[in-house]
């Protein structure tokens, strides 16, 4: 069952550590293109996008946290969160 996501606000912050004061990475879905978080509302649909620009910022090899959060006024909601594992690239 989807939930209705109208009114909703949504966070990616990547960091080193949770612990850790300083974000690698923050994107909202006020933000925009093309690092930004785009919300359906009536599908209940959340899709990141982060660009080169940002990702080339992060250190490979390397783990990284993230956290997704949504907010609708005063009410925030940690939706996703887990490992973020960065590798050069091959090719």
């Amino acid at each position: 069952v989807a939930i209705n996501l109208t009114g909703y606000s949504a966070t990616c912050i990547v960091k080193f550590g949770y612990a850790e004061p300083t974000a690698a990475i923050s994107i909202s879905s006020s933000g925009a293109a093309p690092s930004t978080i785009v919300i359906t509302p009536l599908t209940g649909k959340i899709a990141v996008h982060i660009d080169h620009t940002n990702t080339a910022t992060l250190t490979a090899p390397r783990a990284y946290v993230y956290d997704l959060t949504i907010t609708n006024g005063t009410v925030t909601q940690r939706k996703l969160f887990g490992n973020l594992n960065v590798r050069p690239q091959a090719s």
